[in-house]
Parts: structure tokens; C-alpha cells; sequence
């Protein structure tokens, strides 16, 4: 099967962004909520951030016709196949929309979209988010279709209106109802300099 291209994929992802941005959101959200989590490697919080995306997809895609999932024991992960086009992992992006993972053979073969035995014939790409610079938040969520070792393309995912909390503007509605924070008060030598 020949690779989608971006233009081709949008269509099949537009309708399910929303469901992206939730896999993303909540399983980081159920990872912070974990105790001592100053303790664990950064292999640990990649496995069970993983885990807990692959949970949430399952949940979110259930009952969305032509949502399936694949999963390939012998590696022990799990994919997504949409519409028989798309085959999507999770994970979690560096810089560049990349997914991070140790470049095995594999690896490099699923990246390349090279023809493997217990990958259906469908386009690959990752669903992955990338982090704040603290790694406190989660900064965007995009989808990647691999090159090697570059995106080929990707697709950013707005978050939904419904998840974003708009705060009350702060000040006055009308202007002139503004009081002064601060009175200057003149001193004699500020009186005799003025002069």
C-alpha cells in the first residue's frame, strides 16, 4: 500500500482530534497523580505513560466504526487501525514530532514503513505529544508519519474550545471607573525643586 499523504490523512484524523488530545492529556494526567514519582527512570514513565495511552485509546475508539486494535504480542505493543488507512502508535514526540524510542531494527523498519509480517498494510504514524520545558504539561499533541529518521509529515492538533478555561478578564468594564493604586505625595524639598 502506497503512503498517505498529509493532505489524504486529515480526513481520517479531523473527526477524532478531540480523542487524540484526550489519550494525551489524561494519561499524563494519571501519571503525575502516581505516587513518588521523583523516584521512577524516565523508561519507567515512558512505559507507563504508554500504557495508559494505549488504555484511554481503547476506551475513546470502542464504539467508532472502523476503529480497530492490533496487537502484536511478540513486541508486546499495540496499534490502532483506522479505516484500514492509518495505523497509529503512541508515544511520546522530542522536538522534531519524533517518536522516542531506542532505534531498533524494527524500529527502523516500522519507521521506514517497510513491509513487516505483523503490521498490517496501512500508513504509520505516531500519535504523540510533546512536553513543556519543566516537563510539567503537555504542549501539543500532533500525529507523525515517519521517514526514516524524519517526520515526513505531521499534523498539529488544536485543542478543543470545550477543554480550554477562559478566565474573566481582569480590570475595570468601565474606564472610568479606575482609582488610583499609588498617591505621590510631594515632600517641601520635591515643592522646592519644582520651582
Amino acid at each position: 500500500m502506497r503512503k498517505l499523504s498529509r493532505d489524504q490523512a486529515l480526513p481520517i484524523v479531523e473527526p477524532h482530534k478531540d480523542r487524540f488530545w484526550r489519550i494525551c492529556e489524561e494519561s499524563w494526567r494519571e501519571w503525575q497523580q502516581l505516587p513518588n514519582i521523583p523516584d521512577y527512570r524516565d523508561r519507567t514513565r515512558a512505559n507507563v505513560v504508554n500504557d495508559l495511552m494505549v488504555k484511554i485509546a481503547r476506551r475513546e475508539f470502542a464504539d467508532v466504526h472502523g476503529a480497530r486494535f492490533i496487537d502484536v504480542n511478540e513486541k508486546s505493543f499495540s496499534m490502532l487501525l483506522l479505516d484500514d488507512k492509518l495505523l497509529i502508535r503512541f508515544k511520546k514526540f522530542d522536538d522534531r514530532r519524533m517518536p522516542r524510542n531506542y532505534p531498533t531494527q524494527h524500529a527502523q523498519e516500522f519507521n521506514l514503513q517497510m513491509r513487516l509480517p505483523e503490521v498490517p498494510s496501512a500508513t504509520r504514524v505516531f500519535c504523540g505529544y510533546r512536553l513543556n520545558p519543566l516537563e510539567t504539561e503537555i504542549l501539543d499533541v500532533s500525529i507523525t508519519c515517519t521517514n526514516g529518521k524524519r517526520p515526513a509529515w505531521y499534523i498539529d492538533l488544536e485543542r478543543s474550545e470545550a477543554a480550554v478555561v477562559r478566565l474573566p478578564e481582569s480590570g475595570p468594564v468601565n474606564p472610568t471607573d479606575r482609582r488610583p493604586r499609588v498617591r505621590v505625595r510631594r515632600t517641601d524639598v520635591q515643592d522646592d525643586l519644582a520651582l
